[in-house]
């Protein structure tokens, strides 16, 4: 009975801003997390705060605990932008729309360099991919993505091969045609292991009328590319999408296993734990789960309930690289009940990763 907590009278968004060691953590998340019963979303920096709170906010606080740890094998959070149960309905512009703004928070160049050409090729090609996958299998995982400029696409081809037969009187495909070998001897086709299969692929995607033209002209016109560039565009693609090949970071993002929609009508905990030397190559994962989780919740009816307001505690979140959306949340983010509290070290780290603009824009947005 000798202290009080100081607390905030409303329910607004929060700028915290204070070197190390002076309470960010202590002072205010652990806090928070061992006294807000409401689903909350944590940036969690080594971890401490999931050893420190994880237990009490699911045996106190009646919390389902989900842990989002990329490189481990300890996940119980999955998370895939492209699953199934997200993408089944989705029309071809809506298709678009998603891989577009997936495509924005992975492709990200450094400050004063947002437009450089082969980010921004790098970018187009993604969206392709995603299109084709999407329209073809209603799925994609970002390590299918990540492989799919160097992939083996003989099956596929094969697989076009049968359908296109069965609708032209057994009429071989001339797509087939190019990656087998006729043996007279034995009167069947062999595969050509000397023909670049996605060479072919792109021809036959140009021509598959399953899809829609956009996706076809953007096949044909990779198909069609000068050699030298186009192997530029994918070796810078390769270096953005290189971190979705590792097992366990495919494995983290592989499925869904939740919906945003839960963080509502239950009380769960996300814990994002992150080290310090894996948030450079993690942060383009952090940065799909954390656009996707805002938009999606600020893209759906307003709430007005307290209880189920969701309090999103985004401890040093200038690390994870420029993130426009966020600026827009703190205006728009009471009206649906969803509450973030920024936490970093300096103004001049806000300043160094969004610029001094956007800086005046969060200090000005925030709450708190």
């Amino acid at each position: 009975g000798k202290y009080k907590f100081i607390r905030a009278t409303k329910p607004l968004s929060t700028l915290i801003v204070a070197p190390p060691g002076r309470g960010k953590t202590s002072g205010i998340i652990i806090p928070n997390l061992l006294a807000v019963p409401n689903s909350s979303i944590v940036y969690d920096i080594k971890g401490e705060l999931y050893q420190k709170t994880a237990g009490y906010r699911q045996q106190k606080l009646e919390n389902e605990i989900q842990l989002f740890q990329p490189f481990s094998w300890d996940n119980t959070l999955f998370f895939n932008p492209f699953d199934n149960s997200i993408v089944k309905d989705m029309e071809y512009i809506h298709i678009k729309k998603l891989a577009e703004q997936i495509a924005s928070t992975i492709f990200v160049g450094e400050k004063g360099k947002e437009n450089d050409h082969w980010i921004v090729s790098a970018k187009t090609m993604f969206v392709f991919f995603v299109e084709y996958f999407l329209q073809k299998n209603k799925h994609t995982t970002l390590a299918e993505l990540a492989q799919a400029p160097k992939a083996d696409y003989f099956k596929v081809i094969e697989e076009y091969n049968e359908i296109y037969m069965k609708n032209n009187d057994g009429e071989i495909s001339p797509f087939y045609k190019e990656v087998v070998n006729e043996n007279e001897d034995k009167q069947i086709y062999e595969r050509n292991y000397d023909v670049d299969t996605f060479k072919i692929w792109l021809k036959q995607t140009s021509n598959d009328e399953d899809l829609d033209e956009n996706t076809r002209n953007q096949a044909r016109a990779y198909s069609t590319a000068a050699e030298q560039e186009f192997a530029s565009i994918k070796s810078t693609y390769d270096t953005f999408m290189k971190v979705f090949s590792n097992p366990q970071v495919a494995n983290a993002t592989s499925k869904m296993s939740f919906a945003f929609e839960d963080l509502r009508e239950k009380k769960i905990t996300k814990e994002n734990v992150i080290t310090t030397e894996g948030m450079e190559k993690l942060a383009s994962p952090v940065r799909i789960f954390t656009e996707s989780l805002f938009k999606k919740l600020m893209s759906g009816n307003e709430c007005s309930d307290p209880n189920k307001f969701i309090y999103c505690y985004l401890d040093e979140f200038v690390r994870f690289g420029k993130m426009p959306f966020l600026l827009e949340a703190p205006a728009l983010c009471r009206s649906y009940g969803l509450l973030p509290i920024y936490v970093t070290q300096s103004y001049e780290q806000i300043k160094k990763y969004y610029g001094e603009d956007d800086l005046g824009i969060i200090r000005a947005n925030a709450g708190y």
